[in-house]
């Protein structure tokens, strides 16, 4: 896991961290926040549009949000990088473009030419020589000590200090060296890119929602609405505030 970049968290030039570890998924949906309080708590202060999703109005539409599968990461190791600079550098774009970005998602691969630089942040995983984490920003990459040839994938995202204006894009490819210091990603597949609460942003989670009950033969679980509306209207106590 690697939490790179501090937008939201209120700190300024906070440095990177790394944390290894084993994760393990139980197959069971979790539909309520019993247990998990804090984790709910937390999600409703900091990103406050969240709260809306609980109302009535919009529950048949924001059901799929609240299915989740919990994951437990049991560390094995924490390392810290240097914070990323918010200023992309100067000179040419990086070579992660491979092969043009298909015609039907035109935006995937702003990273590559950023019209408003700074506008995305990009994250690179590859799967060879085991899992490792590389932040980018447009214009350049950071940590390419721990990026290596093989399998991998690029995040490209953006958000804002509320957690809002969302858009994610993420890229499956092969990376490549690129000269003596450069890196080149072969984009093998770019998955549905989404963005923040409009309505196609909806239709592909609720059809992905419901091509995972499907395959697994499993009824739409209920969600319990009024533990989550309980917690997002409690007053700001529930984030760790004092």
């Amino acid at each position: 896991m690697l939490s790179s970049d501090p937008t939201g968290s209120g700190l300024d030039g906070a440095h990177q961290v790394v944390v290894s570890g084993t994760a393990v998924c139980p197959g069971e949906l979790v539909t309520s926040p019993s247990g998990h309080e804090a984790y709910w708590s937390m999600l409703f202060d900091r990103q406050p549009d969240n709260r809306r999703y609980v109302d009535l109005a919009a529950r048949w539409l924001m059901d799929w949000y609240y299915l989740r599968l919990l994951i437990t990461v049991t560390p094995t190791g924490v390392t810290t990088r240097p914070p990323l600079s918010a200023r992309p550098p100067t000179g040419p774009s990086p070579q992660t473009r491979g092969s043009p970005c298909p015609r039907r998602h035109p935006r995937a691969l702003h990273h590559r030419r950023p019209r408003r630089p700074g506008r995305f942040r990009s994250s690179l995983a590859h799967a060879d020589s085991g899992p490792g984490h590389a932040r980018g920003i447009p214009g350049g990459t950071a940590g390419d000590g721990d990026v290596v040839a093989g399998l991998a994938s690029l995040l490209v995202h953006r958000h804002d200090d509320r957690l809002a204006g969302l858009y994610k894009a993420p890229v499956r490819g092969e990376l490549r060296r690129s000269g003596d210091d450069g890196w080149l990603l072969v984009p093998h597949r770019v998955i549905e890119p989404s963005g923040d609460g409009g309505a196609r942003t909806l239709r592909i989670a609720r059809r992905a929602t419901n091509t995972y009950l499907r395959k697994r033969n499993l009824d739409r679980p209920k969600v319990d609405w009024p533990a989550l509306k309980a917690l997002a209207t409690t007053p700001a106590t529930r984030a760790g505030k004092s």
